[in-house]
């Protein structure tokens, strides 16, 4: 209603359960500020240039998935043939594509931002991270907790990906590609946490 929320549930054996809170609205601001000992698990030991020679630009969308008014997205940016790879997780105003400038930021204040990366107790990674592959093993590592990236849109399917981004230890990740740009929006029917499957890299 106007300044209520009211539900009721009925299980499988027939019970009935009845909710009720006076508000409408959800505060999830304490989902973005992660820990982890982020320096351990960067693998880095110097600043990373990558230079593209095969990129793969995709990007898969989860609605309203963290319940903070904006659409959230997984942006995955791969090179086969060199193994390099970044995901991240981007906030977008709800029913935009995303395009345009993301700062590595948990203000939820932003328009655009990029979730920067971090990793949990069990030391599972979450939200931006760059990556380093030998076919489908992991073989180096790092979160992005700052920086920036930008989309740009040709207006023709392909879109180029630049980003300067700063890792855990303070090493620099940074890079530019421009390809074709897949996205996908069926949101029942992905896994958040899944890799766009591709052919094998050796």
């Amino acid at each position: 209603t106007k300044d209520s929320i009211e539900a009721e549930f009925v299980d499988a054996d027939g019970n009935e359960y009845h909710y009720y809170t006076l508000t409408t609205s959800v505060d999830n601001t304490a989902l973005f500020k992660g820990s982890g000992k982020l320096c351990e698990l960067s693998t880095l030991a110097e600043d990373l240039e990558i230079n593209f020679e095969s990129p793969s630009l995709s990007a898969e969308c989860y609605d309203d998935y963290y319940v903070v008014g904006k659409d959230m997205w997984v942006l995955y940016i791969d090179d086969y043939a060199t193994g390099h790879s970044i995901s991240m997780e981007l906030l977008v105003p709800m029913g935009e594509a995303p395009v345009g400038k993301f700062p590595v930021s948990n203000d939820l204040s932003e328009e655009r931002i990029a979730l920067p990366g971090f990793a949990d107790g069990d030391e599972k990674n979450w939200w931006s991270w760059y990556y380093c592959y030998d076919g489908y093993d992991v073989v180096g590592q790092a979160p992005i907790v700052s920086g920036n990236l930008k989309i740009v849109d040709d207006g023709a399917g392909n879109h180029t990906a630049s980003f300067t981004f700063k890792e855990a230890k303070g090493l620099t990740i940074s890079g530019s590609c421009t390809a074709y740009f897949e996205t996908y929006g069926e949101v029942s029917l992905l896994s958040a946490k899944r890799r766009v499957v591709r052919p094998s890299r050796k």
